[in-house]
């Protein structure tokens, strides 16, 4: 009996340990207490100069967030947040796709820019709230777009403000 015992809980134990490493790797900016979001398992947290955050995947691709403050509580309109994304856009080469998506229940501009001299992609999401914009942007090789644009839909799925 103790050993049946013994085995439930051992399989329990596996099995929770399972169902955690599936969900990913959290990372949470306690330092401004700005963002939580969730990697996959194998991608690792980088340094990038200039950004709040970084990590890189196995295929060498990388996820940067960026943080600007805005100097106003007050939201900026559809048209200014445009305006930003469409100066980054004219910065990074042609634009493939622009949508709008909703990222933690905000709407966010999500742009893909391609530059096909230098074979390499950057999907971008920029968004507000409360004084804060966030750009966040994944880039790799333009061979890895299709694969890649799924896994920094998946992250940014998870992004959660934390103020």
């Amino acid at each position: 009996m103790k050993r049946i015992l013994l085995f439930v809980i051992l399989f329990i134990v596996f099995m929770t340990n399972c169902t955690f490493a599936s969900e990913g790797s959290v990372y949470e900016d306690r330092f401004h207490n700005t963002f939580r979001i969730t990697l996959p398992n194998d991608w690792q947290i980088s340094n990038f100069h200039g950004t709040l955050f970084g990590a890189t995947s196995p295929s060498s691709s990388t996820i940067k967030v960026y943080i600007s403050l805005g100097y106003t509580e007050i939201e900026p309109s559809e048209e200014e947040i445009d305006r930003f994304a469409n100066f980054l856009i004219e910065n990074a080469g042609k634009l493939e796709a622009k949508h709008i998506i909703m990222v933690d229940n905000r709407k966010a501009i999500r742009f893909i820019t391609v530059d096909n001299n230098k074979s390499v992609y950057k999907v971008s999401y920029l968004f507000y709230k409360k004084g804060v914009i966030v750009r966040v942007e994944g880039d790799g090789n333009l061979s890895q777009l299709d694969e890649d644009q799924k896994s920094f839909d998946q992250i940014m799925s998870t992004f959660e403000f934390l103020f």
